[in-house]
């Protein structure tokens, strides 16, 4: 697998930046993880919106979905010139059920409620450029099945947390979230964990609901045995070389901060 930073601002892009979004290659398909404000430009650095097999929304705040509805013009560009085969799947969580609502457009989307709880989502590896993709071992490079497993977040807004496996390999993403045991067990054994560092506990004025310390962070990671830790969701203001110094004395281990443009591989 391999992990392409589109964005890591949060509540709002800093000047050249993007909010969080991801690209997440597995199993022959390129997967997008939250879309938020500058993701649409960025992607395109990377991908073609023919080539895009999924976008899986962690919740409906405007810093992880906001891009989404520019998107959804160029996808129904792309279906109208042929250039792509078929909708572009979205999987997002059914509330708000009138933010929900509001994701349909016209033929672009084939629009897919995220529920926390369920059997994992599978997906083919392979695929053909701009479809759904076919059955384990089509096409030339026989990608395998790969899984997506949901957990709801403890955030002001319904949330889930994402768990991505593709054959022995596992991908953690924890979107916004506050601490909790259950969350550790959720993504135990991570081979790459991505998570969300938006306080420090050196600034205590600001303290919004619904987010990790990044020393919660390294608690988070290193209960969870994750083999790999790469900080994101950065608050504007905030020196992120307090973050990681911050999550490295709770986790125990070097911690990586996400730089946009950057490439983690698994």
């Amino acid at each position: 697998m391999k992990l392409t930073v589109l964005g890591t601002c949060s509540p709002y892009p800093l000047p050249g930046r993007a909010c969080p979004s991801y690209l997440l290659e597995a199993g022959g398909r390129t997967l997008l993880l939250d879309c938020g404000s500058g993701a649409a430009s960025r992607l395109l650095e990377y991908t073609d919106y023919d080539r895009l097999a999924a976008v899986v929304l962690s919740h409906l705040h405007g810093d992880h979905m906001s891009d989404l509805w520019v998107i959804r013009y160029a996808v129904d560009a792309y279906l109208r010139s042929g250039r792509r085969q078929g909708p572009l799947p979205v999987y997002a969580p059914p509330e708000p059920a009138a933010e929900f609502a509001l994701l349909p457009y016209r033929e672009a989307f084939k629009v897919i409620p995220a529920v926390p709880g369920g059997p994992p989502v599978e997906l083919a590896g392979t695929r053909e450029p701009g479809g759904e993709g076919g059955r384990r071992g089509d096409g030339p490079d026989g990608g395998e099945r790969i899984s997506l497993s949901f957990f709801r977040t403890d955030h002001p807004l319904p949330c889930n947390a994402l768990v991505v496996q593709d054959g022995g390999q596992k991908f953690a993403y924890s979107a916004d979230t506050s601490y909790s045991p259950e969350m550790a067990a959720f993504v135990a054994g991570a081979d790459l964990f991505l998570c969300e560092a938006t306080l420090q506990e050196s600034v205590k004025e600001f303290r919004p609901t619904g987010h990790l310390t990044a020393s919660d962070a390294g608690r988070l990671a290193r209960e969870a045995g994750a083999k790999r830790l790469v900080l994101t969701h950065f608050s504007p203001g905030l020196d992120v070389s307090v973050t990681e110094m911050e999550a490295e004395a709770s986790f125990g281990g070097r911690v990586e901060l996400a730089r946009e443009r950057s490439v983690y591989t698994l």
